[in-house]
């Protein structure tokens, strides 16, 4: 009766292993995709500032280009600002097909990743 014992004891020690190793595994790919998620959100966000200062400046250049060819040098401020007016108009109108679908998709696509071995 003296082995029955020792195999349930032996069974009980591997099935608690296996319990912590599954958990450890689980622990690491959490760590991995939030590191993934993470770095991709600080490149986009990095990249984003970028390209906002230079729409800012070519902003400023191209209204006080614009503001030449009138009396006012500030109806070049006038007419860019229209122009992103319309831009946020159409942003709004198409917002879940333009801003809402695609950054869902990616962040399902980074939390989905399929390990490459």
């Amino acid at each position: 009766m003296e082995p029955k014992v020792t195999a349930t004891e032996k069974l009980f020690e591997q099935v608690e292993q296996y319990a912590k190793t599954s958990l450890e595994i689980f622990e690491l790919k959490l760590v991995d995709k939030s590191a993934d998620v993470f770095s991709t959100l600080t490149s986009g966000i990095a990249f984003l500032v970028v390209v906002v200062l230079f729409c800012f400046i070519l902003s400023m250049g191209l209204s006080y280009y614009i503001g030449q060819f009138f009396i006012y040098e500030y109806y070049g401020f006038f007419i860019v600002a229209l122009f992103y007016l319309l831009v946020l108009i159409l942003m709004y109108l198409n917002k879940f097909k333009w801003i809402k679908a695609p950054f869902r998709n990616l962040f399902i696509s980074l939390f989905v990743k399929q390990e490459k071995e």
